[in-house]
């Protein structure tokens, strides 16, 4: 493809697809996938993400429409551990190189207490929760880091399949 003035883009070496629950990601994305240029390699698809079955028959759908490398970047309002415990189970089949990145609310030592009124407690990761969860992935990075607005602890998590 090109961009305005015949300045050439490359063609993608992976195409990035978004899954969520709300009719309107989509709609809400394309305007900013423009803006940053990405938006002849990055789709939405409406998939019920707390319908694992479902979840499950889109990733297959997806394995057998590209060769490409599958990234995953899972980016959340409200903690999905089913979603999360599929993901890491030999039943998923996304394939090897797959790479997994979030950042979510976490305690800041496993076991301690949350006080904040957003998100609730059961919505926020343990410490190493998804470092034990993704024991059978090579993690690459497992931080913590605070935000900017409330000094919430937020995790900065990535692995490879």
């Amino acid at each position: 493809g090109s961009r305005a003035g015949g300045v050439p883009v490359p063609v993608p070496v992976v195409v990035v697809v978004g899954m969520d629950n709300h009719k309107g990601s989509a709609r809400r994305a394309l305007p900013l996938w423009k803006h940053r240029h990405v938006s002849d390699w990055t789709e939405a698809r409406l998939v019920k993400l707390n319908q694992i079955p479902e979840f499950h028959n889109r990733l297959l759908d997806s394995s057998q429409e590209t060769t490409k490398k599958v990234i995953c970047l899972y980016a959340i309002r409200f903690l999905n551990r089913k979603l999360l415990q599929y993901i890491t189970s030999p039943q998923c089949p996304l394939p090897p190189g797959t790479i997994f990145a979030t950042s979510h609310f976490c305690k800041p030592n496993k076991g301690s207490s949350w006080n904040f009124d957003h998100p609730k407690e059961k919505h926020v990761l343990e410490r190493n929760e998804l470092s034990e969860l993704f024991q059978s992935w090579h993690v690459i990075k497992d931080d913590l880091c605070l935000d900017s607005d409330h000094g919430r602890t937020l995790v900065q998590f990535i692995a490879i399949r």
